[in-house]
């Protein structure tokens, strides 16, 4: 009895590793990079928001519903040797 709820145990140790890891793994198609403003007029910004090649997301200020897509580049199937994105 013991064994088979250790095996059920470690079963759903697995199950939830990989359910979990599954979507960490994807990355993103396109660099994004951006632009929050203050409100419809667009002339005071209030924050950024870059979404690079790696994965990593990169917040300043604070984000609103008022934004623009300033730069959109596709990503590079090769990393940059250098380690920054493209």
């Amino acid at each position: 009895m013991l064994k088979s709820i250790r095996a059920v145990g470690i079963g759903l140790v697995a199950a939830m590793a990989a359910a979990s890891a599954g979507p960490a793994l994807a990355l993103p198609a396109e660099h994004e990079y951006w632009v929050y403003y203050s409100d419809a007029t667009y002339q005071m910004r209030t924050g950024t928001l870059a979404i690079h090649c790696t994965g990593r997301i990169v917040r300043t200020g604070y984000e609103t519903e008022f934004a623009v897509l300033e730069i959109t580049k596709p990503c590079f199937v090769f990393p940059d040797p250098r380690g920054g994105d493209r």
